[in-house]
């Protein structure tokens, strides 16, 4: 079981950042500051 540890941190750091692109001030999920109203995703702008 040579592979296991760096398995488990590319999972680890894979977790990471995923947590960290899904917050978007930076903070972990519980701690958000952010409404509830600011999760949902606004429209797109109109680029045209």
């Amino acid at each position: 079981m040579r592979g296991t540890r760096p398995r488990l941190v590319a999972v680890a750091l894979g977790l990471m950042a995923v947590a960290v692109l899904a917050a978007p001030d930076g903070l972990p999920f519980g701690e958000s500051s952010a409404p509830p109203e600011r999760l949902v995703l606004p429209d797109p702008p109109d680029l045209l």
